[in-house]
């Protein structure tokens, strides 16, 4: 929830800029916004998007939206798209996009693990123990997507699945490079970029 319980209706944007660049799919059902970033390099950033519902575009459209990113202990990285809205105090405050789409949930579940999937149909209000769970099933108990452990091998094994079939892609004793491994085939196989287990690095 917004931290100081304004209503998400009620925000006003701590920044005045132009709307974030945007494109609706042909039956105007999804339209994905792409999220601004910041390099401190200076280096070009990949484009990354967030989809939402396009019933939902008037919700969220005055404010500017920036891909945020949270890494954790295992090395993978959860994505956001995040703006900021002025308090009554004037000082900024932070308010992630789906929690203007469920303004009175605790925590959100992403369904199909991907959190830059803001589309209804994606989203549930839920506990913090119900997001722990559903990461450790999207991600495997060894906190990667794509990434099981063998038992048999005591190694990390790497899959993923296109059109319906299991492609296996390597293993290694290391999960992290298993799951680079999986990255890498999201990539070859263009699929959505969202689900990298690690952010994609400009060059």
């Amino acid at each position: 929830m917004v931290e100081d319980q304004q209503q998400p209706q009620q925000l006003i944007p701590f920044y005045s800029s132009a709307p974030n660049r945007f494109t609706t799919f042909a039956d105007d059902s999804v339209t994905t916004i792409f999220l601004e970033q910041r390099r401190a390099n200076g280096k070009p950033a990949p484009v990354v998007c967030v989809e939402i519902n396009s019933a939902d575009y008037d919700l969220v459209k005055a404010f500017r939206w920036e891909l945020h990113e949270v890494a954790r202990k295992n090395g993978s990285v959860k994505r956001y798209a995040r703006s900021h809205y002025r308090k009554p105090d004037g000082s900024r405050g932070v308010i992630k996009l789906h929690q203007i789409l469920l303004p009175d949930a605790g925590e959100v579940l992403f369904l199909d693990g991907n959190s830059l999937n803001n589309t209804r149909a994606n989203l549930k209000a839920a506990t913090r123990s119900d997001v722990r769970a559903n990461a450790r099933n999207k991600r495997g108990a060894c906190g990667f997507r794509g990434v099981s452990f063998d038992k048999t091998k005591k190694t990390y094994r790497a899959t993923i699945k296109i059109d319906g079939k299991r492609i296996r892609l390597g293993s290694s004793k290391d999960p992290a490079t298993a799951a680079r491994l999986f990255d890498e085939a999201i990539r070859k196989y263009g699929q959505p970029l969202s689900k990298l287990n690690f952010a994609e690095v400009a060059s």
